[in-house]
């Protein structure tokens, strides 16, 4: 079996986990859009959350004429934490959180951009995009309180990565979000393994994977996601 033949076939075995759950919580879309609701109350600074097809403009000021937002300034932090956080990538692999400001004003607004495998079963899918959300409402979290995505000092990229991963999963398991929690701590764990040693995601995975939360939040999760094997099926694609 192929790589690809084994990440579908991960996610069969994925969508049999779900259709043990009782019947109310099958329904990922629904879950999804309750998670953005909530999350959107918590945090007043987001303007939009959007599920992306990677075929927006890559320009940020284009992006966010694109968005609705013709007259909104983007807001950058130093030009080398920048561009490692925004990455050359022509189509984002999760998430990712743009920040803007209306002209001739101070405010912060923030815009959640999500997204995942295509072809992921459609529940899985829900699942991998409420971790990907959870994740970069972890970076406005951090953003709106000021910690350290702040545009008037050098940011420690490797310790936003870790808050973000932090929120994420204390938010999820206050929600009871299992499915999509293991999802997440599979990717976080994928993540420590990476080949190269020095980029950012490794580094805050490490820490992460290293801290007894890790441990506490893998049980749980428990059997209903084997975060072992999502990992090394992750780790196997191209």
């Amino acid at each position: 079996m192929d790589d690809l033949g084994r990440y579908k076939e991960l996610i069969r075995q994925q969508d049999q986990f779900l259709k043990k759950l009782p019947p109310e919580r099958l329904d990922y879309d629904a879950v999804s859009r309750r998670v953005r609701d909530a999350e959107m109350r918590r945090h007043r600074s987001v303007k939009i959350v959007r599920v992306v097809t990677g075929e927006e403009p890559e320009g940020h000021q284009e992006l966010l004429t694109f968005l609705g937002y013709p007259h909104a300034t983007p807001l950058f932090w130093s030009a080398d934490d920048n561009l490692k956080y925004f990455g050359e990538e022509k189509s984002l692999k999760g998430g990712v959180v743009k920040a803007a400001k209306p002209d001739g004003d101070d405010k912060v607004w923030t815009f959640v951009l999500v997204r995942c495998l295509e072809e992921s079963s459609a529940a899985a899918k829900a699942c991998v995009l409420i971790a990907a959300l959870m994740h970069e409402m972890g970076h406005v979290d951090d953003i709106e309180r000021g910690k350290i995505l702040r545009f008037d000092t050098p940011v420690d990229l490797v310790a936003a990565e870790e808050y973000a991963h932090r929120y994420a999963y204390k938010r999820m398991m206050r929600e009871n979000i299992r499915f999509p929690l293991g999802v997440l701590l599979a990717s976080i764990l994928n993540d420590s393994r990476e080949a190269e040693d020095d980029t950012v995601r490794r580094a805050a995975a490490l820490r992460v994977v290293g801290s007894g939360e890790y441990g506490q939040f893998r049980r749980f999760v428990g059997d209903l996601v084997d975060v072992e094997a999502c990992a090394t099926t992750a780790a196997a694609l191209p």
